[in-house]
């Protein structure tokens, strides 16, 4: 995916101030500056397969890396399933990488684990009881990163 990567975000679900926020942050990594910790990811298009980028956090646990939606995700996530790769992308760095997303029960594992706390919190608000993290994962989308 050496294709020219568009900063495209849906303005339905991102607005206001937040929406520039995320398209600068976007071009200034694309153009070498990494600004933050997240990583912009370029996935095709399900029916166009016009390359969109979206801005993920990528978390390892165990040697294993993930990408997890917020709990109202953008079009990106609709195109990961359907395309299943992407590049992942961080300053000049570019990675192709596969896109598998975790069932049910791989998701509540990975989201009981203790260095998932702060995603965790970040998603909810707040930290949640051990009873409430099945709910939250019920909600969730997690995508497991592995290098093509």
């Amino acid at each position: 995916m050496t294709e020219q990567t568009s900063v495209t975000l849906s303005k339905q679900t991102r607005a206001g101030l937040g929406y520039w926020l995320e398209a600068v942050q976007m071009a200034l990594q694309r153009i070498g500056f990494v600004a933050g910790a997240r990583h912009v990811l370029v996935v095709p298009g399900h029916r166009s397969g016009v390359p969109d980028s979206a801005l993920v956090m990528v978390q390892s646990v165990e040697g294993e890396r993930y990408v997890m939606a917020d709990l109202h995700p953008g079009k990106w996530v609709q195109d990961a399933r359907v395309a299943g790769r992407g590049l992942l992308c961080r300053g000049r760095m570019e990675e192709h990488v596969s896109l598998t997303e975790l069932a049910l029960p791989e998701r509540i594992a990975l989201l009981r684990h203790p260095e998932m706390g702060a995603t965790v919190t970040r998603l909810h608000g707040d930290s949640l009881s051990e009873g409430e993290i099945p709910n939250l994962a019920a909600r969730a989308t997690v995508f497991r990163l592995k290098r093509c």
